[in-house]
């Protein structure tokens, strides 16, 4: 079974989006010990050796988990507004790790990677206030280290 896609470690394993060599896309899950499991599969009309395809995986926290997203689409077409497949994993409570791209066997013997994009997230509200109050204790402390 031939698949491509982007990977993302997140706590004990990777999440990974994929397009399988027949078109078909989808979303999976591998934990340590080499545990595998697709989540969501469906197939599409996107025909990976003949057409240039653009793949989106987005992974993000949610309340209840992690929630994954993927979308993709052909050279002359728009982007899709929704995800074709998402799935919420509520096993998993951080995404934090690496990011990265996969081929496998099976795959189309050539892939040309023309765009690599990676989100970093911004901070959170309470991080930034946390962030401002410590600098604004040390600028306290140096006024008054300044004033002696």
């Amino acid at each position: 079974m031939g698949l491509w896609g982007f990977a993302t470690r997140a706590g004990d394993g990777f999440y990974w989006g994929y397009m399988g060599a027949d078109g078909r896309i989808g979303l999976g899950d591998t934990k340590a010990g080499s545990n595998t499991w697709f989540l969501d599969e469906q197939p599409t009309d996107l025909n990976p050796f003949d057409d240039d395809i653009s793949l989106r995986m987005n992974v993000r926290d949610v309340p209840s988990g992690v929630e994954l997203s993927l979308y993709a689409w052909g050279e002359n077409e728009e982007a899709p507004a929704d995800p074709q497949l998402r799935f919420v994993d509520v096993n998993r409570k951080h995404t934090v790790g690496t990011l990265g791209m996969f081929i496998n066997q099976g795959s189309p013997a050539s892939v040309a990677v023309r765009h690599y994009q990676a989100a970093v997230p911004e901070p959170s509200l309470l991080s930034l206030a946390i962030l401002a109050f410590v600098t604004r204790i040390r600028d306290i402390r140096r006024q008054k280290a300044f004033l002696r």
